[in-house]
């Protein structure tokens, strides 16, 4: 189940264009969108075993501007983390020009998941952004100061093992609210 037609071919070409500079990208708490390239001597039919293998492509990245982590004080401490986190999203589905509806999973990695970063921060944004409630699921995860960087991980092994197609990664931390 790939992504209709125009949309996976303009993410083929932002994949080639970025495939010179993927070496040069730095991990800053950006929200990757990673997504499985079909094989063009192998073309995918299904979803089936011979999915395995698939290369995962980061492509497109977006962040959040960084504040004050001091409540009353930082620029952001006033907005919640749920709408940080889903403004990133909105940024990658304008700029990519995905159908919210093809992205299969959203993972997010939060440190202190309590309080208003609590339950599932991930699902909460993607409803947040006004994607459809059918639209991906979200999980989050904490793997303290790798947190983003392990839910990009598992996205990736997601869209790796033919499991998943489009999957989208990162992570959110509000110290003025924890």
């Amino acid at each position: 189940c790939m992504p209709r037609g125009s949309c996976l071919e303009r993410l083929r070409k932002r994949a080639k264009r970025a495939e010179g500079a993927r070496s040069k990208m730095r991990w800053n708490n950006s929200q990757p969108i990673l997504k499985a390239i079909e094989d063009p001597v192998n073309p995918k039919s299904d979803r089936s075993l011979s999915h395995r293998g698939t290369e995962a492509w980061i492509i497109d990245a977006v962040r959040t501007p960084r504040g004050r982590g001091k409540a009353g004080a930082g620029a952001l401490s006033g907005i919640h983390p749920q709408h940080l986190l889903s403004q990133c999203l909105n940024a990658l589905r304008d700029r990519t020009g995905i159908d919210p509806r093809d992205v299969e999973d959203f993972v997010a990695g939060c440190v202190n998941e309590f309080g208003e970063q609590g339950a599932c921060i991930a699902r909460l944004a993607v409803l947040n952004a006004g994607w459809p409630v059918d639209a991906a699921t979200g999980v989050t995860l904490n793997r303290f100061c790798g947190s983003g960087q392990q839910a990009v991980n598992f996205a990736a092994q997601g869209v790796m093992s033919g499991q998943q197609d489009l999957v989208i990664g990162g992570g959110v931390e509000s110290m003025s609210r924890v």
